[in-house]
């Protein structure tokens, strides 16, 4: 064998000498004792992971965040519940503050809008509430409502109540009288 043997695209090759049980019990060692220790890794990581999800325990207020609601049984939005920040208040309550409700019809066009300074949200119910003010308006300007005194919203089943001190506009060529 020549020089050109040793030879390929211009690279000399050197003949390779190795010791195969040396190297394959080696290489096998090494590999488990790596998969070893990262199995040890996510072992350690998923019992970590356990009681955290009991405990209460916050990690900061969630900014700019929503919580979308679906007509049963499709994937179409029946409404979406946004805010600009939650501050957790307790194990299912969080005060969201810079609320945003939009309610949606089956064929996904904007219904109603609702906004509200500052509310709390139950996650395991749904609900939000809040003592201070609201405005509703729908999505083609045709009414505002507005109000002082409190209301409730069940995301479940879109439902909003409104409590005392309502006042409502109705733009007046929208009201279309008959006599």
């Amino acid at each position: 064998m020549g020089r050109r043997d040793q030879e390929v695209y211009g690279l000399r090759m050197k003949p390779m000498i190795c010791k195969t049980n040396r190297m394959t019990r080696a290489g096998s060692w090494a590999w488990q004792r790596g998969l070893s220790r990262r199995l040890a890794l996510l072992w350690l990581v998923l019992i970590a992971g356990i009681p955290l999800s009991a405990q209460n325990i916050s990690f900061g207020s969630p900014k700019n965040f929503s919580i979308p609601d679906y007509y049963a049984g499709s994937n179409k939005k029946r409404s979406v519940m946004t805010g600009l920040q939650a501050i957790p208040q307790s194990a299912n309550q969080v005060l969201i503050k810079g609320l945003h409700i939009e309610t949606y019809d089956r064929a996904g066009v904007t219904n109603l809008i609702v906004e509200a300074p500052e509310c709390q949200f139950d996650y395991s119910s749904k609900n939000a509430w809040s003592a201070g003010p609201l405005q509703v308006r729908d999505a083609l300007g045709r009414f505002t409502l507005t109000n002082d005194a409190g209301f409730l919203w069940k995301q479940t089943n879109s439902y909003l109540s409104v409590s005392n001190k309502v006042r409502v506009t109705i733009r007046r060529d929208m009201l279309k009288l008959q006599f």
